[in-house]
């Protein structure tokens, strides 16, 4: 590109500028009603996926917890000391668990 054409550009722009500010200010001046701005806030686009996220921790904090019998009756076990531990059972858990992590 020319530089002859870098300046015809830039005062075509300049002159679309100052016709543009000239519209705006014959249009106001034939409008002698105030006008009343209005200030726009910003503005904040979220992700479907933090949508969903939101929403499951929305359904999450509404939901009753229904585990609290649950640990009652567990706390009642244990301070009447008639809690028994399954260690089978508790051993085969630890084991999942534990190969669960190993293979992430």
């Amino acid at each position: 590109m020319k530089i002859q054409e870098i300046a015809h550009k830039a005062q075509l722009l300049q002159y679309v500028n100052q016709q543009t500010k000239l519209n705006t200010h014959d249009q106001s001046a034939v409008n002698s009603e105030p006008k009343v701005q209005t200030q726009v806030g910003d503005r904040v686009d979220l992700s479907p996926s933090f949508r969903m996220i939101k929403k499951i921790e929305e359904v999450a904090l509404a939901a009753p917890d229904t585990r609290a019998d649950k640990v009652a009756a567990l706390k009642k076990k244990v301070e009447s000391g008639t809690y028994q531990v399954n260690s089978d059972e508790l051993a085969g858990k630890m084991l999942k668990e534990s190969i669960f992590e190993l293979s992430r």
